[in-house]
């Protein structure tokens, strides 16, 4: 068996690079893509992290657990049937399984030197239901893209998600409290689909930031 180095939280706090991680191994229709670059999450790491996650069906309250689901990599090696998925190409959002080995757990794992993506394409001409899709959450992106920036691809396509699932519309009036990276995606969003956006937070300077990215009509300093 092979092992690799990954980024592990151990207990509450305790966050620590392990390099006892089984490194991946992919089935018939799995890539193995190295993984370059990943982010870390505000809101899901950071909670596995402090230990105020719970579990949300994906054992990130069960320590050992790897971190990471806003990876990047590239293909180095496929599986005997896998033919819409080839080495050297790049993919956003490999992944690992939720219960690795090594007394390791995984949310998705991907802050890690390994992760695996799955040829759904093939799967489904050889007559394998989506249900029986090993991963899902997985796209590939272009080669001129760095893999830093793909790395940014993932919350700001979930700030796109949810622009859309509020139901934003051209000519709706949009109020945003915060002003982070993810609340100036989301004012992006709205203002392309064409609703007017009011952001309030308490830092000029990410209101200013607003302004300039997202072009947000109207900011509210909080604070003042």
């Amino acid at each position: 068996m092979e092992y690799m180095k990954a980024v592990a939280v151990i207990g509450p706090n305790d966050v620590r690079v392990v390099g006892d991680v089984p490194k991946p191994v992919p089935g018939d229709y799995e890539a193995l893509v190295q993984i370059h670059t990943c982010g870390f999450c505000n809101g899901t790491d950071m909670q596995i992290i402090s230990g105020s996650g719970g579990d949300h069906g994906n054992r990130i309250s069960m320590y050992p657990v790897i971190l990471g689901h806003e990876g990047a990599g590239e293909v180095i090696a496929v599986g005997k049937k896998v033919r819409h998925i080839h080495i050297g190409e790049r993919w956003l959002h490999p992944n690992f399984p939720s219960d690795p080995g090594g007394n390791y757990k995984a949310a998705h794992g991907s802050m890690a030197q390994f992760g695996l993506i799955s040829d759904n394409k093939a799967m489904l001409e050889d007559g394998f239901p989506e249900s029986a899709f090993p991963w899902v959450k997985q796209h590939r992106f272009p080669d001129t893209m760095s893999f830093v920036d793909a790395g940014v691809l993932l919350p700001l396509a979930e700030s796109h998600s949810a622009a859309v699932n509020f139901g934003v519309t051209e000519g709706m009036e949009v109020l945003i409290y915060g002003s982070g990276p993810m609340g100036i995606a989301l004012s992006l969003f709205c203002g392309l689909l064409g609703a007017r956006v009011t952001q309030i937070d308490k830092i000029q300077e990410r209101l200013d930031r607003s302004k300039q990215i997202a072009k947000t009509e109207v900011t509210i300093n909080s604070s003042s």
